[in-house]
């Protein structure tokens, strides 16, 4: 096993660790390797020929929503940690092969934005503002013959370094729906966001070390700059 695969197996099992805690009945996430990735999903079946299995959230006992999950992971610019390069978090209703809502990300996207959220729905004005331009977006849809709506807009959510979680997400299916849950569960989540936010918060402060000096310094924290500091080249924090 490389060390890619090690790490991605280790944030599979965080994974299953925090559905675990706080679905009923949730299952195992997998590692798979997928050319220089590793997918970490949810499968059903032989694991050397894996189909992505949906998790069934549960509301007075019965299986009425599902969601798939699912991250392609790869080591970060530096090679020196686990960085996901593509991710998507879906919610449908039952079994339904279209899809309530998705949140995604996309690591080498600037526009569409990174990560966005797509909701499947639709509105008789947005199809139509969609079809009176033929350049841009609109002009590509139509070459592509593709029908406009709704679910076809990228909603940003936040940008590369603020994106929602999947405790984020998790939090808002279980407080709209009121989803059964395992006892302890909004401790887990509660947990779970603190940690991103501060991982997160980090990440940010790398891209953007000079704002996080100035915000120490008026709290009266005293700072030494390094003599070789330098600004991060195309910082994430900034990107749509």
């Amino acid at each position: 096993m490389t060390a890619l695969h090690k790490a991605a197996e280790d944030f599979a099992g965080e994974l299953t660790a925090t559905l675990g805690g706080v679905l009923p009945h949730a299952p195992r996430f997998h590692a798979i390797r997928a050319g220089r990735k590793l997918w970490v999903t949810t499968v059903s079946g032989d694991e050397s020929e894996p189909i992505q299995s949906r998790i069934e959230l549960y509301i007075n006992g019965e299986p009425e929503l599902t969601l798939a999950i699912s991250y392609y992971c790869c080591w970060d610019q530096a090679g020196e940690f686990l960085a996901v390069d593509k991710s998507t978090v879906a919610m449908y209703y039952r079994q339904d092969p279209e899809p309530l809502l998705r949140y995604e990300y996309v690591r080498t996207w600037t526009w569409p934005p990174g990560a966005h959220m797509h909701v499947h729905a639709h509105h008789n004005q947005i199809s139509w503002l969609q079809r009176l331009s033929d350049t841009g977006k609109p002009g590509r849809l139509m070459q592509k013959k593709k029908r406009p709506g709704l679910a076809e807009l990228h909603f940003p959510v936040g940008g590369h370094r603020m994106r929602p979680s999947l405790e984020d997400v998790l939090m808002m299916i279980v407080r709209e729906f009121d989803v059964d849950t395992v006892t302890g569960w909004e401790r887990v989540l509660t947990d779970g966001i603190r940690r991103w936010r501060d991982k997160q918060l980090r990440t940010a402060v790398r891209d953007a070390p000079d704002q996080a000096v100035q915000v120490l310094r008026s709290l009266g924290y005293e700072v030494t700059e390094p003599a070789d500091a330098a600004a991060t080249p195309n910082a994430k924090l900034y990107l749509p």
